[in-house]
């Protein structure tokens, strides 16, 4: 198959581009190591955590309540790898990442574009069954499954979550195919705002249909992949035939969206949106005669014009205050500790892809920096201002926000000094490899090291946190050693 063979290509450039930064960093050797040891090590504190929340005191919990944290946690799991490929399908592929030597092969041009797709659905694959594992794990063991029983259950689980990115490819794709109609040759702005526009309306309508549906107990929500997943387990448990019933309806849906999302990407056409248009936010903003200022507010019009972005960002925030705001409604705040910890990693987490991106902009501009007579120390004083303080700033108020509509107190301070770490991480990141827009994929290679970095920064603050003096007292170290690595590293672009 073409798409396949074109998918391998993309691997096997990234694993050139891996091998080519090991010449230039050789203890970037370790990372595969670190990457399978953290993995491994997450999953199994992560396993230990859940158990811990949900069987206090060594107490089991009762078989319908065992069934319903089973649904309910099938349904979340779902929403959750949908929303992970919705943020990242267009972003990582769709937007700049995207292989322009591959659009020469004598191939249709649904076929390279779904061969660029599959090397990024089969990461998010990977890792949302890493995170999201664990709490199945303890659920299926709770309810005492044999051992080919509970085979059955995480292979089922795998295409569940396969299920939920099939469907968020299928649904931005539908939109995507419905802005060019409607856009036409229209400007990058115009293009990503009706993009954005498509998808709030679309996620709005189909809350609001099956909100309905719940209401008025036409049994919509019954039908959601979820529900299927947690009626095939509690079918399975009871020993009756029906468990094949629900688990059949799984796999036929996820072969009809299959068809499906092959169907729509024949439409695919050549154009591409006229970048010559549109407006620019903060255009009355005056620059300043102290450089530092000056620097501050180009980057600060520079992250105002990333619409791109700043839709995902505000896609994030949506999508997490709704989760809150779901539990609180549900009276569902046991979960509100696992609640707070998605909040703590997945805001930052998402705000940090300005930081990433931010040093490879600059690229073009170093002639005119090294001109103007920027030094060193001021290029990197402004950079810190916005990704070390205002951006954290703002993920830590959105982090109170969708806490206080929730109802749920904090239960740490360190939130900001942990968010100016993730920040700090994807800056450094980008600045040691700069993002480069010639290159096929550095984009989305940039991103999954600093999910990569980050999440062997947060493990080993977690396994550190025991024996800290005093909390916060190893973020603070790494935050000091990581602003004295910013100066050195601006080297590599600015002259004095």
């Amino acid at each position: 198959m073409d798409s396949w063979k074109i998918g391998k290509v993309i691997v096997l450039t990234w694993k050139n581009r891996f091998l080519e930064m090991i010449k230039d960093y050789p203890l970037l050797a370790i990372v595969p190591l670190l990457i399978i040891f953290g993995a491994g090590f997450g999953m199994y504190r992560l396993y230990g955590l859940v158990e811990d929340q949900l069987f206090a005191g060594g107490a089991n919990l009762d078989l319908g309540r065992t069934y319903e944290y089973t649904s309910n946690y099938a349904q979340f799991s779902y929403f959750l790898a949908l929303f992970g490929v919705v943020t990242l399908w267009q972003w990582g592929v769709r937007g700049k990442a995207g292989k322009r030597l591959l659009e020469t092969l004598p191939v249709r041009k649904s076929t390279w574009t779904i061969g660029q797709l599959l090397p990024v659905l089969l990461i998010m694959w990977l890792f949302a069954l890493l995170g999201l594992m664990p709490m199945l794990l303890v659920l299926a063991n709770n309810l005492q499954f044999p051992v080919y029983e509970k085979i059955g259950v995480i292979l089922l689980y795998f295409l569940l979550i396969g299920h939920s990115i099939l469907a968020a490819l299928l649904w931005q794709q539908l939109i995507h195919l419905l802005t060019k109609r409607w856009a036409g040759r229209g400007s990058e702005t115009h293009h990503l705002a009706l993009h954005q526009i498509l998808f709030f309306l679309s996620a709005i309508l189909a809350g609001g249909l099956f909100y309905f549906s719940a209401q008025q107990e036409w049994g919509l929500d019954s039908l959601l992949p979820g529900a299927l997943f947690g009626e095939t387990v509690r079918k399975l448990h009871e020993g009756s035939s029906g468990a094949f019933l629900f688990a059949a309806m799984l796999v036929c849906s996820s072969m009809i969206l299959c068809a499906a999302i092959l169907l729509l990407f024949r439409f695919e056409s050549e154009w591409r949106p006229d970048e010559t248009e549109g407006s620019l936010p903060l255009r009355f903003l005056p620059f300043s005669r102290n450089r530092i200022l000056s620097l501050i507010i180009t980057e600060g019009k520079r992250l105002s014009r990333d619409y791109e972005t700043q839709f995902y960002c505000a896609l994030a925030f949506v999508v997490l205050a709704g989760l809150g705001l779901g539990l609180r409604k549900y009276n569902l705040l046991v979960y509100g500790p696992v609640y707070e910890a998605v909040i703590s990693y997945g805001l930052p987490f998402v705000f940090c892809l300005f930081s990433l991106l931010s040093r490879g902009r600059d690229q073009g501009l170093w002639p005119y920096l090294n001109a103007s007579g920027i030094r060193k120390w001021e290029y990197a004083v402004s950079k810190a201002a916005v990704h070390l303080v205002l951006l954290p700033l703002v993920t830590f108020g959105l982090y109170r926000l969708c806490l206080f509509l929730t109802g749920i107190s904090p239960s740490t301070g360190t939130f900001f000094l942990n968010a100016q770490i993730l920040f700090l991480t994807a800056y450094l990141i980008g600045t040691v490899l700069p993002m480069n827009r010639s290159n096929p994929g550095s984009q989305l290679m940039n991103m999954l090291l600093f999910y990569f970095a980050a999440g062997a920064v947060s493990l080993a603050g977690m396994l550190g946190q025991p024996y800290e003096p005093f909390p916060g007292a190893y973020a603070g170290l790494y935050l000091a050693a990581g602003l004295m690595l910013l100066i050195p590293l601006e080297t590599k672009g600015v002259k004095r």
